[in-house]
């Protein structure tokens, strides 16, 4: 059942930080980037960095919890 919990907090982790880039892509400073992105036909690097940004969350929600669990 722990596990289960822990999956369901990973999945809801990753979900949140791609709402959230997806948000902050429409405000400046991300949205310029962003623009720049399409407008030159690199939307593939921006679904990278958002990529990017939620293994980075999800690792360290990874390494919070194992720390936790040690003790």
């Amino acid at each position: 059942m722990k596990n289960v919990l822990y999956i369901i907090k990973v999945v809801a982790l990753a979900c949140a930080a791609g709402v959230i880039m997806t948000i902050l892509g429409a405000f400046p400073p991300l949205s310029f980037l962003y623009n720049w992105l399409v407008g030159h036909g690199l939307q593939n690097v921006w679904v990278g960095l958002m990529a990017g940004v939620i293994a980075i969350c999800v690792s360290l929600y990874n390494m919070h919890h194992a720390k936790k669990k040690r003790k």
